[in-house]
């Protein structure tokens, strides 16, 4: 068994013990009733009640004297099953779906190439007849050259004219090989878009949570994390998502407000660079394709004459009309002209709605930004409680450093052996 199965081993044997104990404990505890109840160590058991309560929908309860519990609701263990089975469910689901949308987008794909396939098929005879005239011109003046000038040589040089066709040959198949490579990529944003815009918004979103705790000198209230959240202020459940990820324990001021510390981000042996933190978190506004409308105006026109001309071979073929298609054929035609036209429709429809929602979660992190600038009384106090657990950054100074692991203790210097020492001797006193 390797090192990581191990320690993913230990874990979920302690959350079990964790969740006995608290079903044991009659669903509301304190880390200290966990902690004698299964004899995990205090820091062990906070760190798993702050995620299963994040899980779970657990709250936090404030007692009068300022002790802090957890609560969970009846029936708690099976929701937290129930969630590990519902992430296990998304993750094959996100799958499946990441399978079905690369065989959508080659469906999509090998229809095009099917489309232009046909196009080419018809236009090659007359485009190899062209290639065809022109080297037997170049030829045919070559011969008529060398008869007039009367040279006896092998192979006559190519005339300054024909080196310049050949050249603007080169050139055209070059211009018309990047035309059409253009017309593909534009057919695929037309169909499918560019990607997510806001992809990786939630390492971001943990990044400027990180500054603003640093930023907040590692105490802060759930009002000053909402405009990064998205939680309401004052929902202190939505804090708990941060405890775990950060390691932070909460705190009660002396008129029950709820701080939250940090003490595990303290440490810092790097400068950090100045870099201008945010007020709130922002989401990018989907986009429907990154071409202009000029641009896509060729791939539109595509989508309107395989739409008309699809259903118009459809109608000819079954009226008696027309030529009789084999029907496979002929629903292919009939399908992929439709959903050319009819799924940019509906994504343009999906992303209105989205653009919508997200419009509406930016507006609600600025207004929770906002009202920190000018708070309210209430909150004004509680900010000032909270600045009673502040604490500065504890830097690593080159200084400080007693040993390292890439030097023996007999190469360093004698006044940081003597330090090391010293250290060694406080500690076993």
């Amino acid at each position: 068994m390797t090192l990581g199965a191990r320690d993913s081993e230990q874990m979920s044997t302690e959350k079990s013990e964790i969740i006995k104990a608290i079903n044991k404990l009659g669903g509301s505890v304190t880390a200290a009733d966990v902690a004698t109840e299964t004899g995990l160590s205090p820091d062990k058991v906070t760190e798993n009640l702050n995620l299963i309560a994040s899980e779970t929908g657990g709250s936090l309860q404030v007692s009068k004297d300022g002790n802090i519990a957890y609560a969970f609701q009846p029936g708690f263990a099976a929701t937290y099953l129930a969630q590990g089975l519902k992430l296990f469910g998304l993750t094959v689901l996100n799958r499946a779906c990441k399978i079905g949308d690369f065989l959508l987008r080659i469906s999509f794909g090998l229809g095009l190439l099917l489309s232009l396939g046909l196009i080419l098929l018809i236009l090659m005879p007359s485009f190899l007849g062209d290639l065809f005239s022109a080297e037997a011109g170049a030829l045919f003046e070559g011969k008529s050259k060398k008869k007039t000038t009367k040279k006896t040589k092998d192979k006559a040089p190519a005339t300054k004219q024909a080196q310049f066709e050949q050249a603007a040959l080169k050139s055209k198949l070059s211009l018309q090989l990047n035309s059409l490579t253009s017309f593909f990529l534009k057919c695929f944003s037309f169909l499918f878009g560019d990607g997510d815009p806001n992809k990786g918004l939630d390492e971001d979103k943990w990044q400027l949570i990180a500054r603003t705790i640093r930023a907040k000198k590692y105490a802060l209230t759930s009002d000053e994390l909402s405009p990064f959240t998205g939680g309401k202020p004052g929902d202190e459940d939505a804090v708990l998502p941060v405890l775990v990820r950060f390691n932070g324990t909460p705190e009660v001021t002396d008129s029950g407000n709820i701080v939250y510390v940090f003490p595990s981000l303290k440490t810092a042996a790097a400068d950090a660079q100045q870099q201008r933190l945010p007020e709130n978190l922002e989401e990018n506004a989907w986009h429907y394709s990154k071409y202009s409308q000029m641009d896509l105006q060729p791939v539109k026109i595509l989508a309107l004459v395989n739409l008309l001309g699809s259903w118009a071979l459809w109608f000819m073929s079954f009226s008696g009309r027309g030529w009789h298609f084999p029907p496979p054929l002929l629903s292919f035609l009939v399908i992929y002209g439709t959903a050319f036209f009819v799924l940019p429709l509906t994504r343009y429809g999906i992303l209105q709605k989205k653009n919508i929602a997200i419009a509406q979660r930016n507006e609600e992190r600025r207004a929770y930004a906002k009202r920190l600038k000018a708070p309210k009384k209430e909150l004004k106090t509680k900010l000032a409680e909270a600045s009673k657990f502040k604490s500065e950054t504890s830097r690593i100074e080159a200084g400080d450093i007693v040993y390292t692991t890439d030097k023996s203790l007999l190469d360093l210097p004698d006044h940081v052996d003597e330090q090391f020492n010293d250290t060694g001797k406080t500690a076993k006193s």
